[in-house]
């Protein structure tokens, strides 16, 4: 082949693979502008984004893969000569492949209704791109990425994108995928123009929290030089940090009974009176407040997208609450046990009668998973809001809490003392923090003084109002609790 013609193939190839990731990108836009509205989080979005890689490497024509499906370095699950593509990609990423099966169907109705391809069984297809690969389950769309269905793919995407854009988004994340120097320009006051985006830009910040990985498994930019063969060590990120304590949640947390323990209901039946109920009627009404099953807010969307979306809302809520719960009942039993060791015996009805106690408790599980996920929609301090607490009260439990949830990743270690630090230094001292209500215990003279400031924490709301503010129908489903914290002999006094 002349010169000339390898340079003008060489060029096609190029242009071809940008397609491929500008495809994928955008598609990963649609998901989450369309599906995503509201469970803004780190952990779906990667699940989604991983999706779409899977849709990518069934779909790109073998001619533009730099990778072999025999290779068990990349593929590492399999079974008689066949990759399971989806277990393969979990153990990579480090996501739960019964999430990553649910946002490949998700992603798959995304481009039934955006794009109008209807999809196979991967089974029944027969094409080279699927050879090698265990298909059970999967779908495959015939022609997607062929070029000419490749380019109105593009089209309908980018403008599906740009209506949205125009509407309800001020930052166009194309510039993510752009190849040109100047991304975006914005114009100032003056009317000049200020260059806001100069490089090509790096998605390495989606990396895979595994140490080594092949670069066609990295959601990298491709612009960044022409091979995609780099291994290299790939420092912590926000979304490696996430999918690594997201991994501990399943691992650890998961598995747990959303009840308590033999050891925990032990410890409920042995006060004055079996406070069991009690108990877990208070957390599932606190949960229910923090993680509401009812979707969140409207929708702007419509058809079958917008069931898929208040179904996956519904789902993520329900699924954080039960990690909260199964993590509030862990580390229960861990105090429990430590305090019957304290005082040995076995009657701690002081401790678990104390209202307070438990909804820090409660406050802490739910903000490590609301951490777990970096959700946008429920950042610190919104617990304190839905669980009735101050900055204060919460801070007086986080110590213990760390304590003994011993299995704790030293990421949501650094966390929750970092919301120490910050309750402690500047929210405990606001007006309306009980912090004023035990000085006036512990310095009476100062109580004159306090309560001329208005310095003083109102009551702390009870389980029906928090119920009822935040539009659960439970009234009556939790028979009266002692709302004061109990003087406790142990070592956990609030």
């Amino acid at each position: 082949m002349r010169k000339k013609d390898q340079d003008s193939a060489s060029s096609g190839s190029v242009g071809n693979v940008q397609d491929f990731y500008r495809f994928g990108w955008l598609l990963f836009l649609a998901l989450r502008t369309h599906v995503f509205t509201h469970c803004k989080n780190l952990v779906i979005c990667t699940n989604g984004l991983v999706s779409i890689l899977a849709i990518l490497i069934l779909h790109v024509p073998i001619g533009f893969r730099n990778f072999s499906v025999k290779d068990t370095s990349l593929f590492v699950k399999q079974s008689n000569g066949r990759v399971n593509l989806l277990a393969s990609l979990s153990e990579i990423y480090y996501t739960s492949e019964d999430d990553l099966k649910r946002s490949m169907e998700v992603t798959c109705s995304l481009i039934i209704d955006i794009l109008k391809k209807n999809p196979g069984c991967a089974s029944g297809c027969k094409t080279e791109n699927l050879d090698h690969i265990d298909t059970e389950g999967l779908k495959f769309f015939e022609d997607l990425l062929e070029q000419k269905s490749l380019q109105s793919s593009l089209e309908i995407l980018e403008k599906d994108y740009s209506d949205l854009l125009n509407t309800k988004y001020e930052l166009d994340e194309r510039i993510f995928i752009n190849t040109e120097d100047s991304l975006l320009d914005a114009k100032n006051v003056s009317g000049g123009t200020t260059r806001l985006f100069s490089t090509k830009s790096n998605l390495d910040d989606l990396a895979s929290p595994a140490r080594q990985t092949a670069s066609l498994l990295t959601p990298h930019s491709p612009l960044l030089n022409g091979s995609l063969n780099c291994n290299s060590k790939i420092a912590p990120t926000p979304v490696s940090t996430a999918m690594t304590t997201a991994k501990w949640l399943r691992d650890f947390i998961s598995p747990l009974r959303s009840e308590p323990s033999a050891e925990l209901e032990h410890f409920l039946t042995s006060c004055y009176h079996d406070i069991t109920s009690t108990v877990t009627q208070r957390a599932n009404i606190i949960l229910e407040a923090i993680f509401p099953s009812s979707s969140f807010g409207e929708r702007s969307i419509s058809g079958s997208l917008q069931s898929v979306s208040m179904t996956e809302d519904v789902a993520w809520a329900q699924e954080r609450k039960m990690e909260a719960l199964k993590l509030y009942y862990k580390v229960l039993r861990e105090i429990c046990l430590a305090e019957s060791r304290f005082l040995n015996h076995n009657n701690l009805t002081s401790l678990l009668s104390n209202e307070r106690f438990h909804r820090c408790l409660l406050a802490c599980s739910a903000e490590l998973v609301l951490a777990t996920h970096k959700t946008v929609i429920l950042m610190f301090p919104a617990v304190l809001d839905r669980t009735g607490l101050t900055a204060f009260d919460m801070s007086r439990v986080i110590e213990t809490f760390i304590r003994y949830e011993e299995t704790l990743p030293r990421e949501l270690k650094r966390h929750l003392n970092s919301l120490e630090e910050r309750l402690l230094e500047s929210m405990a001292w606001e007006r309306g923090s009980s912090l004023y209500n035990s000085l006036i215990v512990a310095r009476p003279a100062l109580a004159a003084e306090i309560n001329s400031l208005g310095l003083l924490a109102e009551p702390m709301p009870s389980l029906d109002a928090i119920g009822m503010h935040h539009g659960n129908s439970i009234a009556d489903l939790l028979p009266e609790v002692s709302q004061k914290g109990v003087t406790c002999p142990g070592s956990f006094i609030l």
